[in-house]
């Protein structure tokens, strides 16, 4: 009988050993931007297809202006990358893309650079809201 604790825990470190940690569909969900700027916002919702990421969502500008935001992307072995593309909702503001490289670090956090049209890529991260 004292055998059977030991067969538990081998059962159940195998079973995480076989977990696949960076499979697409762990990017399904809505992620949100962590920005130090208050007001900015930049949440958009992901569905995997195989390992292309595609997906819709909302922005904010702090003391400007909001719109939707369109994101398309591939994710490869741990490798994410996405294509965001922002319209603004009173038209003024032209439309803009931003690229993120990055990996998903944990289940719930994207972490990478993001580059605009300067194309001086800067740190980012995301986190699963749900």
């Amino acid at each position: 009988m004292r055998a059977l604790p030991y067969r538990i825990l081998l059962g159940a470190l195998f079973t995480l050993g076989c977990t696949d940690t960076t499979s697409p569909k762990r990017l399904d969900g809505t992620w949100r931007q962590d920005f130090t700027i208050p007001g900015s916002i930049v949440q958009f919702t992901l569905t995997t297809s195989g390992d292309a990421l595609s997906g819709t969502g909302q922005w904010t500008g702090e003391a400007c202006c909001s719109g939707p935001v369109t994101v398309t992307g591939n994710v490869t072995g741990g490798d994410v990358n996405l294509s965001l593309s922002f319209v603004a909702d009173d038209g003024v503001v032209p439309p803009r893309t931003e690229t993120f490289a990055g990996q998903l670090i944990d289940s719930n956090t994207l972490s990478g650079y993001v580059s605009g049209s300067s194309g001086d890529p800067a740190p980012a991260r995301y986190r699963r809201v749900r």
